[in-house]
């Protein structure tokens, strides 16, 4: 057991967390979660840590079908203004990128990226929009119609929920990497004692990322691609 302690302790120094940008309250080292991604990395290992998220997250589209494409993205940029003015108020945040999300701001919006709509004289931009999650998904998800409901459209623009593009956000999930790693050092020592004091648990994989996948509507679990044996000292 005091050399399974010793590997621990050496693994731990080595993959300390990272330092990361001090929280301003917006989304830095925000980073989306969905039932999806977890199928896309395969089956997690049964230790892990499930928490609460930070964030339910919606992909909201600006769009505009004027035929004039400097007219489309006109009506765009003013509507994302407009969106970014009432955000503070109504205390949502506004984001792109996956699955790190970058704030979006009156500094950056127009750097924002108009993609196909669908028709050649349409065009859109997704965003994504946070609520901190304070209470159910489903009142979050009430606070985000309500924003919607309230932007200023501009010309012949809307702004649209995606349909199903509910997820969540989890900040810096680095920083639960020591209580993971702890969660798997109990449970490699239970195993261990079990077979006596002859065996000790050799893990590997603590030294990844940290992963994650949404859980239910509003949880996470995190998790180490670990995988451990017991052998004989």
């Amino acid at each position: 057991m005091r050399n399974l302690h010793l590997w621990l302790a050496a693994c731990l120094c080595l993959t300390a967390t990272p330092a990361f940008a001090q929280d301003s309250g917006g989304w830095d080292d925000t980073y989306l979660a969905s039932p999806q991604q977890g199928q896309q990395r395969g089956t997690p290992p049964v230790i892990g840590l499930k928490r609460r998220a930070d964030y339910i997250v919606i992909m909201v589209s600006f769009t505009s079908d004027s035929r004039d494409a400097l007219v489309r993205r006109e009506e765009i940029h003013t509507m994302l203004l407009d969106a970014l003015g009432k955000s503070v108020v109504a205390g949502l945040g506004l984001a792109t990128g996956s699955p790190v999300l970058v704030p979006l701001t009156r500094a950056n919006h127009q750097n924002i990226a108009l993609q196909y709509a669908g028709r050649e004289d349409t065009s859109k931009a997704d965003v994504m929009i946070s609520v901190p999650l304070t209470g159910t998904a489903a009142e979050a998800e009430k606070r985000v119609d309500a924003f919607i409901n309230s932007i200023k459209r501009s010309g012949r623009g809307t702004v649209t929920k995606s349909y199903g593009s509910r997820m969540v956000g989890l900040r810096n999930p680095e920083q639960y990497r020591a209580q993971i790693v702890r969660l798997i050092a109990d449970r490699v020592r239970a195993d261990a004692v079990v077979f006596g004091p002859d065996y000790r648990g050799v893990i590997d994989g603590i030294d990844k990322p940290v992963l994650w996948s949404q859980v239910g509507e509003a949880d996470v679990f995190l998790y180490l691609p670990y995988s451990y044996r017991l052998v004989a000292n």
